[in-house]
């Protein structure tokens, strides 16, 4: 270590000062503290480097296997919820706020059965590219069903969703 090094280690270290007038080297030193509140070392570091590096892939496509049944199990969630908590009517009008078809994809001339409308809504909520329109329809759909719960607008605002 150089005189100048330790003389700015000292300044700095003694009243912790900065004079604006005169450029000076800092010196340095980061200690790491893991969850045990052990000093993390450059041995420490290595071996977590040597552990990263040697994850095989069969774990990453383990993590990703976890990752995919997880949105899985959340599409599942989504069809239950709609097949059981909503009536054919309120469907409709969540497929007409998202202008999905109301026709049968197999049969052109028929209406969807209540089935495949409530696999292309959970279908297009799923889509990331359709996030801003799905998240305003929820919040508007909150705000409808707050105004039906409020004593004074309930008797003046009349909105059947």
């Amino acid at each position: 270590m150089t005189d100048n090094t330790i003389n700015n280690t000292m300044n700095n270290t003694m009243n912790n000062t900065i004079d604006h007038n005169i450029d000076h080297n800092i010196d340095y030193d980061i200690t790491y503290i893991g969850s045990d509140n052990e000093k993390v070392t450059e041995d420490i570091c290595a071996e977590l480097y040597e552990e990263f590096a040697n994850t095989s892939d069969d774990e990453d496509a383990d993590n990703y296997e976890a990752i995919y049944n997880n949105n899985e199990d959340k599409l599942i969630a989504l069809i239950i919820s709609y097949n059981s908590n909503y009536k054919m009517s309120e469907l409709i009008r969540i497929a007409e706020y998202y202008n999905i078809s109301l026709n049968s994809e197999i049969e052109a001339k028929k209406k969807k059965k209540k089935e495949e409308l409530v696999n292309n809504i959970v279908d297009f909520e799923e889509d990331g590219f359709n996030e801003d329109i799905v998240n305003r329809r929820k919040l508007l759909w909150f705000y409808i069903d707050e105004i039906k719960m409020d004593e004074y607008l309930k008797k003046h605002v009349v909105i059947n969703i």
